[in-house]
């Protein structure tokens, strides 16, 4: 079954994400808002935070077996957690780094690879 998908783009690596998700993702963070706007205290914004990230989270690591965007949606909960836990903000930070780091080894593996000017494989010209 084919999934219709948006494009997103993270750390430089193209991905499909379904509708569903995001427009799932929206909700819980709608509903989350009109939760922390009527209580009104910071432990309600935390405890929504906690809930909505980890429950991303947790879709993304199952998506690592099951088929589904687990590099995007991965980091879109650490995202979430990482507005209100700095333990979540670093762990961004290194997974940011390591993404970074690819990129690096894929553009220079990329440049070593590329044929010298006026070579043959341009066709003798």
């Amino acid at each position: 079954m084919t999934t219709v998908g948006t494009p997103l783009l993270w750390g430089g690596f193209g991905a499909l994400v379904d509708p569903t998700l995001l427009s799932l993702a929206a909700i819980a963070l709608l509903l989350g808002g009109a939760v922390i706007a009527s209580v009104g205290s910071r432990l309600a914004r935390k405890a929504v935070i906690l809930v909505a990230g980890s429950a991303v989270t947790a879709v993304g690591l199952a998506m690592i077996v099951l088929p589904g965007p687990a590099i995007v949606v991965i980091p879109l909960g650490l995202a979430i957690l990482a507005t209100e836990f700095p333990w979540a903000r670093r762990l961004l930070d290194r997974i940011r780094g390591l993404f970074a780091r690819l990129r690096r080894r894929r553009a220079a593996d990329q440049g070593s690879a590329m044929p010298a000017r006026g070579g043959s494989e341009r066709g003798g010209a």
